[in-house]
């Protein structure tokens, strides 16, 4: 197996790739550095680890010569509003209104687009990485289009095409976004107006 960086937009169905699949599909030969729970370095200096998940919080993160890199990501809208009911639970938002929501849209979509920019963007036009050592992962394909996603997956991680469809967790699609309390049409034309440009250029598709 390949060593891999999987760096990805927080909610972008991270834990379901590694957690609901290639755990089950690779077992002990995946060996896992989740970097905020394990050494919080990049690179992760254990030299047994073979698979580190970083978000790239501060966009620190960079390309290494020796690694090949997954990179996930979602539409922001769908990405921001699970990650907003995500801080909610964890008690990191204090209170849930639509002040704060509207507060935690527009922070996250600057950061989304900074995001999208360095890791989605910019990553096809430098040279030091070629197409052999990056692989993008949408989450719509993940959810959607999961068996010739992961079978590209196992391809890029160099890891053997096996019956892995009866080894994962089924993906399943728990929440519409139409269904969370502060929805609004505003707040879909202020992403597109402000996102809209890589959305297209990233070919991001809503998931519902």
């Amino acid at each position: 197996m390949h060593n891999i960086v999987n760096i990805t937009y927080p909610r972008s169905g991270h834990h379901y790739l590694v957690g609901g699949c290639l755990r089950k599909i690779l077992g002990p030969k995946l060996r896992y550095c989740e970097q905020y729970n394990h050494c919080r370095e990049f690179p992760c200096p254990d030299q047994k680890v073979n698979y580190q998940k970083s978000h790239d919080f501060f966009f620190t993160d960079h390309i290494l010569p020796d690694r090949k890199y997954i990179i996930q990501y979602r539409h922001p809208y769908e990405s921001i509003v699970s990650n907003y009911k995500l801080e909610l639970k964890l008690e990191h938002i204090e209170k849930d209104s639509r002040r704060n929501w509207e507060r935690f849209l527009e922070e996250s979509l600057y950061n989304w687009i900074s995001f999208m920019t360095k890791w989605v963007v910019m990553t096809k036009v430098r040279a030091n990485i070629t197409e052999e050592d990056i692989l993008y992962i949408e989450y719509y394909d993940l959810i959607h289009n999961t068996e010739s996603t992961l079978s590209k997956v196992l391809d890029f991680i160099g890891e053997p095409q096996v019956d892995f469809m009866q080894k994962i967790v089924k993906p399943e699609l728990k929440n519409r976004v139409q269904d969370f309390r502060y929805y609004s049409r505003k707040d879909l034309r202020r992403v597109n107006g402000l996102a809209g440009s890589l959305i297209k250029t990233a070919g991001v598709r809503r998931t519902t």
